[in-house]
């Protein structure tokens, strides 16, 4: 049977035990209830290995940080304490044996080589022999480091083993000195000795050799001085001198021995804490996952399917990028698909949403993936015009659904901002996501506001895209994200621009995260000329505010900065209990010239009616003591309420359920935040006047395949992208054959030529590298296509390597329409030879793959 110790299940040994810990040893719910009875069922003893408890060290029981601890976990930490430090110790004996091993022979052939160089031979008149040292040397020497280094090899880690070998070591310094005549030098042989045998982390080794030490120098100082002194007169007393050296070393060595035990210990103290809270998290995380096993068994599987990718998710980012990105590209080529259809203006709105968020995931991947550039240095600013009022909204819109389940308030307010700007968009709005992220985890109730403020600058220097603007305005926009929810310690503010590192850093603390958002956000800021800092009072709120520098930038879109002549005048009751989204409403309507009075509940709103008029009222939904569906119908029994128009704003979960016929008394119902242009549509809209809301006539333009007729062929694997990507290109009026793989794609291209092959990386059977290779190695290049690789994988090393396998271009997924059509242009230009000229009106009736 294997040492260990035993348990009522059966003997635990210690083979198992360090797999446990080397996280090897799977906790299964069969081995729980052993695993725990191990260390707290009565009436059995917990037996370590004879080998261990013959060693000199004392155990002693783990104390350190155990006193919040329960009894049961403190005897458990004490049983695997004392197990890790006498396998730790049993460990450093054993190592330290096979040292001295090796040592010992090499000490024995460099005796008997220094015997040979000092005094190889004897001369007694012309009659030489070989000297006696030399003889010495060779057996006297193996006598003493052969029985210690076979000792060693058999019975490592024995308390007898290490004793033997410390008096060899010793033996072997006297035999030294012997040889050399007693000269000075080789007595630090003996300092060394004992140095080495410190490694044994065992006073008791010192003593032992200390002992030899002063035996050896007595009983040689007084009967063969010679051998041990150099000298055959030396005082009786001088072996005490050597002796005392020793000593004086010793104290050293066994205080840095007892040093190292005291440390060893508390090492074994904190892993054995570590490995019995591991047992008891994963022994709870099993027990629940078995009660909910019962309820719903594929909840189960689900789970530890979760769990398993979760483990086994690569290290590699490239890979990590490949496998998001794959779905990715059927969640937003679909909904890209979805807006090209004939939708009503909710159902646009919704896939709107959709897309929105799709590219805000996916720009916080790409961002993940570029972080090594920020670090760098090496991060690049796109440049381009953007709508600032629209990139706020879409990031507001990301956490409607979030703040609505929290009853929070979710609101912003532009005042005096340039509408449209030029710079990277994406960076800013993943600053913003981060930043209203994080306000809207950590409030659980109240508000969330962002307001932006803008103030003209000089133009940024040494920046082209200045110079190239001329006279266009520079503004320093001023973000504030002002929250109600936990607040920040001050002695906790440092931390939340440092790398992986968060406020609340318990293993107790209610708000997962990386700990990396903020810092990447504070390197973006000050990418775009900005800096970005915080205020926050605990238990009160936060406000995270930072500055970026860019340049107005015009763009035709009359519809944005329009004001309505139907609202100019117009009487705006606003009803609502937020002092923050009355506030709004009161400001965007007074841009567009109309007369807002404000309220803060269902009563003071009837109030006011009875002696006023109004053109048109817009409501709250949750309100105390009265909400906007009551209040409808309360307005509607007014004799000057019967026809005003009503508008309703609410959180997402409030608009769900309209099967309530009060709902057919508003004009408009929105979601919070309202959008500014919405709620400009809708008023407008109300008051009799046909807004902007809903898909804007398209313009008919000229599709690609008209100007660039080319004959492609799409190899992909996976049927969703296959969709996707026929769809796009049927937009722009191409037909494609499909192959499902490499091999297939040789098959068509075999059958036929093509312009352009849309190449997928990963594929079974043959990948895209390897046919991308086989390509160029069949057809001349003159007849060979251009080959556009279609991959997940998102890094430079990728581009790089399908560049080189022969590909021409490279496109990342998920793919857009403009994309593609970007890379097809431009993979049409790089035809040395006109395309290919087919009859598009004839579909190919070789069937390559059943898509």
């Amino acid at each position: 049977m294997k040492p260990g110790f035993t348990g009522p299940q059966g003997n635990f040994c210690f083979t198992e035990a360090s797999r446990l810990r080397a996280g090897t040893w799977a906790i299964t719910p069969g081995r729980l209830p052993f695993l725990i009875s191990l260390f707290t069922a009565p009436g059995h003893g917990h037996r370590f290995p004879r080998r261990y408890l013959a060693a000199p060290f004392e155990v002693q029981p783990a104390t350190t940080s155990l006193g919040a601890m329960p009894k049961e976990e403190i005897k458990r930490t004490q049983i695997r304490s004392g197990e890790l430090l006498l396998r730790h110790r049993d460990q450093i004996c054993r190592q330290t044996d096979r040292l001295f091993a090796g040592l010992l022979l090499i000490q024995w052939m460099a005796g008997i080589g220094v015997a040979l160089w000092l005094s190889p031979r004897t001369w007694i008149g012309a009659t030489s022999e070989v000297h006696l040292h030399v003889w010495a040397a060779i057996f006297l020497g193996g006598a003493i480091a052969i029985p210690p280094a076979l000792l060693a090899w058999r019975q490592p880690g024995h308390t007898l083993t290490r004793h033997v070998i410390a008096v060899a070591q010793m033996l072997v310094s006297a035999l030294l000195i012997h040889l050399t005549g007693g000269r000075i030098e080789t007595h630090f042989h003996i300092f060394g000795s004992l140095a080495f045998l410190a490694f044994y982390r065992d006073w008791r080794v010192l003593v032992t050799a200390s002992a030899i030490v002063a035996a050896d120098h007595f009983v040689r100082g007084m009967w063969w001085p010679l051998s041990i002194f150099g000298s055959a007169s030396v005082s009786p007393w001088r072996w005490l001198e050597h002796v005392g050296w020793v000593v004086f070393e010793d104290i050293f060595l066994i205080y840095s021995c007892v040093r190292s035990q005291r440390e060893m210990r508390e090492i074994a103290e904190r892993r054995a804490q570590l490995e019995v809270t591991n047992v008891r998290i994963e022994g709870a995380v099993i027990q629940r996952t078995e009660e909910l096993a019962s309820a719903n068994r594929n909840l189960v599987v689900a789970k530890d399917d979760a769990e398993a990718s979760s483990r086994a998710k690569s290290a590699f980012l490239a890979n990590m990028s490949h496998e998001i990105r794959t779905p990715m590209n059927g969640v937003m080529g679909m909904t890209s698909l979805l807006l090209d259809t004939e939708l009503s203006a909710s159902q646009r709105g919704f896939a709107e949403t959709i897309r929105a968020s799709s590219d805000s995931l996916l720009t916080i991947i790409n961002d993940i993936l570029d972080f090594s550039k920020i670090e760098s240095g090496h991060m690049e600013l796109e440049e381009q015009a953007f709508d600032l009022r629209s990139c706020i909204e879409e990031t507001l819109d990301l956490f409607g659904h979030t703040s609505a389940e929290k009853g929070l308030d979710l609101a912003y307010l532009a005042d005096d901002v340039p509408a449209i700007v030029a710079g990277d968009v994406t960076r800013l709005r993943q600053v913003l996501v981060n930043l209203v992220g994080n306000a809207v985890k950590f409030t659980a109730r109240g508000s969330v506001f962002v307001t932006v403020q803008s103030r003209k600058v000089a133009p940024r220097p040494k920046v082209p895209e200045a110079e190239a603007a001329g006279s266009a305005a520079w503004h320093e926009l001023h973000f504030q994200i002002k929250d109600t929810g936990l607040g920040i310690p001050p002695d906790r503010v440092d931390r939340l621009f440092k790398l992986f590192s968060q406020v609340d850093a318990s293993t107790t603390r209610r708000f997962g995260g990386t700990g990396l958002g903020l810092a990447i956000s504070q390197r973006l800021v000050e990418l775009m000329g900005g800096r970005i800092s915080v205020e926050s009072k605990p238990d009160i709120g936060s406000t995270f505010q930072f500055t970026i520098v860019l340049r107005e930038a015009t763009r035709n879109n009359p519809g944005l900065l329009q004001i309505p002549a139907i609202l100019e005048g117009r009487r705006l009751l606003i009803v609502d209990d937020s002092e923050v989204n009355r506030r709004i409403l009161r400001i965007q309507a007074e841009r567009w010239r109309m007369v807002p009075h404000e309220v803060v509940c269902g009563e003071e709103a009837l109030a006011w009616l009875s002696g006023h008029s109004a053109d048109i009222a817009a409501l709250d939904m949750q309100m105390p003591g009265m909400d906007g569906l009551e209040l409808s119908v309360r307005i509607r029994a007014m004799p000057n309420g019967a026809a005003l128009p009503l508008v309703l704003f609410s959180s997402a979960s409030a608009l769900r359920d309209r099967s309530d016929p009060r709902w057919q008394n508003f004009a408009g119902c929105f979601t919070k935040p309202v959008k500014q242009a919405q709620l400009r549509d809708a008023l407008s809209l109300a008051l009799g006047q046909p807004g902007l809301i809903g898909a804007t006539p398209r313009v008919q333009r000229e599709r690609l395949a008209d100007r660039l007729p080319l004959h492609i062929l799409l190899v992909e694997d996976n049927v969703v992208n296959q969709m996707v990507a026929t769809h796009f290109l049927e937009q722009m009026g191409y037909r494609r054959d499909l192959a499902a793989n490499g091999l297939e794609a040789l098959q068509a291209l075999d059958r036929q030529p093509y312009d352009v092959v849309l190449m997928d990386v990963h594929m079974p059977e043959m990948d895209g590298f390897e046919a991308a290779r086989e390509i160029r190695r069949r057809f001349p290049k003159a007849n060979s296509p251009q080959i556009v690789a279609l991959t997940a994988s998102a890094m430079d090393e990728d581009r790089e390597k399908c560049l080189a396998c022969g590909m021409d271009d490279f496109l990342s997924k998920p793919l857009s329409p403009s994309m593609m059509e970007e890379k097809l242009s431009a993979a049409a230009a790089r035809l040395k030879a006109p395309p290919l000229k087919m009859d598009r009106s004839v579909t190919p009736t070789f069937p390559i793959s059943a898509a």
